[in-house]
């Protein structure tokens, strides 16, 4: 413990954070563009979660309130990997359906 507090803990919180506001976006709009079907629905299924939680991150903000972030830190990296899977899932439909 060479006064490295919260290292792996503290990156996690970035890649949270960052990744919510910065990835997020474009991952959402590969998924839901050329979607059909049950795809786009649950590629739409996202979009209805991280605008709440972008909304209540953007109200504690405003409050001034300490733990402003912890919605999109928590809930951001999951949404990311759901969308992530979902896109994989969507390009092994489309080489299937071009064959």
């Amino acid at each position: 413990m060479d006064g490295d507090s919260g290292g792996i803990g503290q990156t996690l919180i970035m890649l949270g954070f960052w990744g919510g506001i910065l990835f997020y976006p474009i991952l959402q709009i590969i998924a839901i563009t050329g979607s059909k079907g049950i795809i786009r629905v649950l590629a739409l299924i996202p979009l209805a979660v991280m605008i709440i939680v972008f909304t209540v991150t953007i109200v504690g903000f405003a409050q001034e309130s300490y733990l402003w972030p912890i919605f999109l830190i928590f809930i951001s990296p999951v949404v990311l990997i759901y969308l992530f899977i979902l896109v994989v899932i969507k390009q092994i439909q489309s080489v299937r359906n071009s064959e």
